[in-house]
C-alpha cells in the first residue's frame, strides 16, 4: 500500500498540466476575446443595451456607466488572456525540471524560483505579488 502521506508530481502529470492549461488558454481567447454578435463586455456595451428613452439623463448615466463597465470589462478579459498564456509557456519552459528530477514534489521551491522566475506571485512574470485596492 502506498504511503498516502507522499504527494508525487511526476514528469506524466506535468504535461497532462500543460495540456490542460493549453487548453484553456485557446477557451479564453475563443470566449472573450474573439468577435461576437452578441452582448460583449467591451466599450460598445452602453450602445447595445437599449433602455428607455435615449433623451433621457438617466437612460444617458446608464448608458455611459455601461460603456465604462464594458471597457473595464474588455481590459480584465485581455489582461488575464496575456497572464494566462504567459503562464502556459512558462509551464512549458519549466518542463525541463524533470531533466533533474522525477518528482517535482521533491524539488526545492527556492530552486524552482531562481530557474524559473515567470512563475512568481503577481501574473505577470514578475515575481511580485499584485497591488490591492
Amino acid at each position: 500500500m502506498a504511503d498516502e502521506t507522499t504527494v508525487t508530481f511526476d514528469s506524466g502529470a506535468y504535461r497532462q498540466l500543460n495540456v490542460f492549461v493549453d487548453s484553456k488558454d485557446v477557451e479564453v481567447r475563443e470566449k472573450f476575446l474573439k468577435a461576437s454578435s452578441g452582448i460583449r463586455l467591451d466599450p460598445e456595451l452602453g450602445n447595445r443595451v437599449k433602455v428607455g428613452n435615449p433623451s433621457w439623463v438617466a437612460v444617458q448615466n446608464f448608458n455611459n456607466s455601461l460603456k465604462e463597465l464594458g471597457t473595464s470589462g474588455e481590459q480584465m478579459n485581455r489582461n488575464f488572456a496575456k497572464d494566462w498564456h504567459t503562464f502556459s509557456k512558462a509551464l512549458v519552459k519549466a518542463q525541463r525540471v524533470f531533466e533533474e528530477t522525477d518528482d517535482l514534489a521533491s524539488y526545492e521551491a527556492s530552486k524552482f524560483n531562481a530557474e524559473f522566475p515567470e512563475f512568481g506571485t503577481g501574473g505577470s512574470g514578475s515575481g511580485t505579488p499584485p497591488a490591492t485596492a
